[in-house]
């Protein structure tokens, strides 16, 4: 089971560690770079916007998708064409209730184009990510990493062409937002045509008590969905909103949210594949209580050797990406940065919690962090701004993070060993003090790599993984 979960890893990882870094950091970053943080703070606000509605897009569809293929791979057959229309029905409700919500809050004339575009966006996305769910829950996890990067492979290359093919001057975002729609539509397209040749995906079937069974059965998933992404992507709405100089200070908070939401997606395909193991092990507790160890084992330390030398890197870091580095920046940077422990957490538990059809327990934790959030927002924002805002989403993280290990606890009976929790403490230690010995006398990234190094040492030394796993993998690979 962990050798099958190290090598599914390992498929997924390799492919978004080529594309979606060099997309964050060469592609992303470079465009507010050049667009200015104000600019780019608006695109980012609108962003957040059209993500936050999304759960009138999804309702739950991916997370359901997943948990019942992994079960019961007949269910594809049964269900996929009323899967299908009511995706295309949510993308027309999702489409309503965004632009009268838009219209609520007056939105400027001049940012409802680039709201509708973003939201397209997202229709094309949520098409990718339902072909995605099937392949993932049939545990086909080559065919879900390919998707989970073809997007951002064709995006990548239209910037590239756009950086060097015209006069850098005369790059707006609207350009940026024009390359998002091409990339995601044609990966969409391309998608659907796969999908429909190995699932039979495409196809209208719109009887009403079968669509109406299917959409109570979701509702609880939607919830889910909705105020996690609601209290994921909330901060930025608020700031911008809120704070008198908000559009700038939110696309201060980009800068570093970038960078968390950038390790995020790792966490994510880290979740998605946790997901459809979980359900796949539902009957058989020692072997579920076996996975979530490894897993957390594995996705924890990794996360703590990344958080100490972000940490040591942290000023550098932020000049050389950004020409427009305001200095409260350093300080968003480093409580975001620190969110990615309790974000593990939440990726780590709550899906299991999902698996286990514990979505009351979910909805309520995510309730709990969702209220953080706002209030958080509304009383620090106006005065602090971005690191106000960053403080509020470590906070945010937490309460999820939290109630999601105690719910897996009092309702499972399923915990990480605290020799496990020892071992993730001292390799923390271990990295953090190699980092103050050296600074004074090394460059600060030659810094990060002896901290990278030692992070690895210690990960075999505490035996974090075990070395027959490893060999086992490169058989895999070899095969």
């Amino acid at each position: 089971m962990q050798r099958n979960f190290l090598s599914n890893l390992f498929i997924l990882l390799f492919l978004n560690v080529v594309v979606k870094p060099f997309y964050i950091f060469g592609i992303d970053a470079h465009v507010q770079n050049i667009v200015g943080e104000e600019s780019y703070g608006s695109y980012f606000a609108l962003l957040n916007f059209s993500l936050l509605f999304n759960i009138v897009l999804d309702f739950g569809l991916v997370n359901y998708t997943i948990s019942h293929v992994a079960k019961d791979p007949n269910w594809i057959s049964k269900n996929i064409k009323q899967i299908f229309t009511i995706r295309i029905l949510l993308a027309a409700l999702y489409g309503i209730v965004s632009f009268s919500i838009a219209l609520i809050f007056r939105l400027e004339a001049e940012k409802f184009w680039m709201l509708g575009l973003l939201m397209l966006n997202q229709v094309f996305v949520a098409i990718v990510f339902i072909v995605r769910a099937n392949f993932a829950g049939l545990q086909k996890f080559k065919i879900d990493a390919f998707f989970s990067v073809f997007d951002r492979l064709i995006l990548i290359l239209i910037c590239l062409y756009l950086f060097y093919a015209y006069d850098i001057a005369m790059f707006k975002i609207e350009w940026f937002i024009y390359a998002q729609s091409f990339a995601y539509g044609f990966s969409a397209i391309f998608a659907l045509v796969w999908g429909s040749r190995a699932l039979g995906l495409i196809g209208w079937r719109l009887k009403k008590e079968e669509v109406k069974a299917l959409v109570l059965k979701c509702l609880p998933y939607s919830l889910l969905v909705f105020t996690m992404i609601a209290y994921q992507r909330m901060d930025a709405i608020l700031l911008a909103g809120v704070h008198e100089h908000g559009d700038f200070q939110a696309g201060i908070y980009a800068q570093s949210f970038r960078l968390q939401d950038g390790v995020n997606m790792f966490a994510q395909l880290f979740a998605s594949l946790l997901l459809s193991m979980y359900a796949n092990l539902l009957s058989d507790k020692k072997e579920i209580q076996k996975l979530l160890t490894y897993a957390f084992q594995l996705l924890m330390s990794a996360i703590v050797v990344g958080i100490v030398v972000a940490y040591f890197v942290r000023n550098e870091l932020m000049t050389d990406l950004y020409s427009h580095s305001d200095p409260s920046g350093k300080y968003v940077y480093i409580w975001l940065i620190l969110s990615l422990i309790p974000i593990c957490f939440v990726h780590l538990y709550s899906s299991l919690l999902t698996a286990k059809g514990r979505l009351k327990e979910a909805i309520f934790a995510a309730v709990a962090a969702l209220t953080v959030c706002v209030l958080g927002n509304l009383i620090v924002a106006p005065v602090y701004g971005a690191q106000g805002s960053a403080i509020v989403n470590f906070l945010t993280t937490s309460t999820m993070g939290l109630f999601s290990i105690y719910y897996v606890w009092k309702l499972e009976g399923i915990k990480v060993q605290n020799s496990v929790w020892l071992k993730i403490s001292i390799l923390a230690i271990g990295c953090f003090l190699t980092g103050l010995v050296l600074t004074p006398f090394m460059h600060t990234y030659w810094v990060a790599i002896v901290i990278s190094s030692v992070g690895i040492a210690l990960f075999f030394v505490l035996r974090l993984i075990a070395i027959a796993d490893l060999k086992e993998l490169l058989k895999l690979k070899k095969a």
